[in-house]
């Protein structure tokens, strides 16, 4: 509501019968109401406040713009309706049986404003926002039934088993929606911490196993000595190092899967000592250049069966 009153009537109890969509009929009851106009300043820029004679309480404010601002922060279609959230308060409801619009709840009742994210089934409406999780309910006074204080969430997905959101720790499973009873993190065998070892080192990878992101090992300024004693290598071949990398979680049966995107690695190796007809084959090159040849140009090429 706003602070200045521009006019004021009263409006007489009335009934009046609507058409449902199966065809039968319904008679719709209004009490006795007083209509309180608004100049349209103030916050929420108030068009026209209800108050409900019998109940003696407020039943209705219908905004001059129908929505609170034109920055639209967040909004969600279901099959009640449609839900926006703008910069500015409160959350408002297009009732698409009815075909108008509902004033919903304001900030005092929400966590945090404005939302970054909605999600709905058609019961219950779940409001992200930067201090957390609210659940409205769709279908009657657009009430908060629930709450939860958690930060950092980046996203989430609603359906008929619960509410899902992911954050900068992870998954976050409620169930049931309406009372946002947070399913116990072991059950999702989520690998936390997870502890990579490998070449007698060890390192701590669990902020970075997530979606798109990359766990860097090595770098230039941080390589790995392997040990030419460790090496093993077939006749002919170049000496490879061989190791085994192991990936530790105190969670029972959690899932882990690791993929190598790069390697990149430097040494020397005596190639005679590996092939003894080495150092034949580049004698044989040499005797075969010309009387008159001072210098010659030998081309060495390395194989691998994988890339």
């Amino acid at each position: 509501m706003g602070n200045t009153v521009s006019g004021i009537t009263e409006a007489g109890p009335v009934s009046r019968v609507v058409q449902n969509p199966d065809g039968t009929n319904s008679t719709i009851y209004h009490d006795a109401a007083i209509f309180i106009s608004h100049n349209g300043q103030g916050p929420t820029r108030p068009g026209v406040a209800a108050w409900d004679l019998a109940t003696d309480m407020a039943n209705g404010t219908y905004n001059i713009d129908m929505i609170p601002s034109n920055d639209v922060r967040a909004i969600v279609a279901d099959d009640w309706g449609v839900h926006v959230a703008t910069d500015v308060a409160p959350l408002v409801h297009w009732n698409g049986s009815m075909m108008q619009m509902e004033t919903g709840v304001s900030t005092s009742s929400l966590l945090s404003w404005p939302p970054y994210e909605m999600h709905s089934d058609g019961q219950y409406l779940v409001v992200m926002s930067p201090r957390g999780l609210d659940v409205v309910d769709v279908d009657g006074r657009h009430e908060v039934v629930s709450n939860r204080v958690i930060t950092g969430l980046q996203g989430g997905h609603i359906d008929f088993s619960g509410f899902y959101a992911v954050g900068n720790d992870g998954l976050h499973v409620y169930k049931p929606t309406v009372s946002l009873q947070e399913t116990a993190r072991e059950n999702q065998r989520r690998a936390d911490p997870l502890t990579l070892l490998y070449s007698g080192r060890t390192w701590d990878i669990t902020n970075t196993t997530h979606p798109g992101m990359a766990t860097v090992l090595v770098t230039p300024d941080n390589p790995i000595q392997i040990p030419e004693s460790s090496s093993a290598s077939a006749p002919g071949k170049l000496p490879m190092h061989v190791e085994t990398m192991t990936m530790l979680a105190p969670q029972r049966g959690a899932w882990v899967w690791a993929r190598s995107t790069s390697l990149n690695y430097t040494g020397s190796w005596d190639l005679a000592a590996t092939n003894g007809g080495i150092q034949q084959a580049f004698q044989s090159a040499i005797s075969a250049l010309g009387p008159s040849s001072s210098s010659a140009i030998l081309h060495l090429q390395m194989r691998s069966p994988q890339n």
